[in-house]
């Protein structure tokens, strides 16, 4: 019963710290703009060398004292080791150069391009899941890169200004209230629903018996 709980707080909490570790390393590539990208890729990635090295003698002791670290290493392994380092550069030119956004869509677009590479190549079914997760990096991609002139504009502060004055004012209040149709000539439009002559004629009936009856002839 308390492992759905659990697993919710470990994905929220590991989300975070993802999200945290990519802002600041943001901060630390763009807070020396005339510093080489080489070096503070040297700078960020020792310390990735270091906490990876701890994680790995601390769980596989026996096999680097005995084979070694590069038991069983193929040419597969080798392109995995290549694609890892060359994202981490591409990674770290974007958080340079551009932001945080761009790698979360850069994420998403190769995750949506595998998916869609390995319903070509191992016949892997789409799931509801898949599809959800299709449709919303899509919706939020072109959100995103909305052109200004397809956005409705904010409200000038003298627009704002003109708005509460008009708000404020008794007499334009009046102004709006008299444009407005009334209860009588709205229902002059028409009896449930009802348009066109037939209609105009039932509500100025009604509107006549209403007034009528509100008004009697005096005798």
């Amino acid at each position: 019963p308390s492992a759905p709980p659990a697993g919710f707080l470990l994905t929220l909490l590991s989300s975070s710290l993802s999200a945290l570790g990519g802002v600041y390393s943001e901060k630390l590539l763009k807070g020396r703009a005339s510093a080489s990208i080489h070096w503070q890729n040297v700078q960020l990635y020792l310390w990735g060398v270091a906490f990876n090295a701890i994680g790995v003698y601390t769980k596989d002791r026996q096999a680097l004292l005995g084979p070694g670290i590069l038991q069983a290493f193929h040419a597969r392994a080798w392109a995995v080791v290549l694609c890892n380092a060359l994202n981490g550069l591409a990674i770290s030119a974007v958080l340079k150069y551009a932001d945080n956004i761009a790698r979360v869509y850069a994420h998403a677009i190769a995750m949506m391009v595998t998916m869609l590479a390995s319903l070509r190549l191992f016949d892997v079914p789409i799931s509801p899941q898949l599809a959800l997760a299709l449709v919303l990096v899509a919706a939020s991609t072109l959100q995103y890169n909305l052109p200004p002139e397809w956005l409705r504009p904010l409200p000038t502060e003298e627009e704002e200004e003109e708005l509460r004055g008009a708000s404020n004012d008794p007499e334009a209040t009046k102004l709006i209230s008299s444009d407005e149709p009334n209860d009588d000539s709205a229902r002059g439009s028409g009896l449930d629903g009802g348009v066109g002559p037939l209609g105009h004629g039932l509500g100025s009936s009604a509107a006549s018996t209403q007034a009528a009856a509100r008004n009697p002839p005096k005798r």
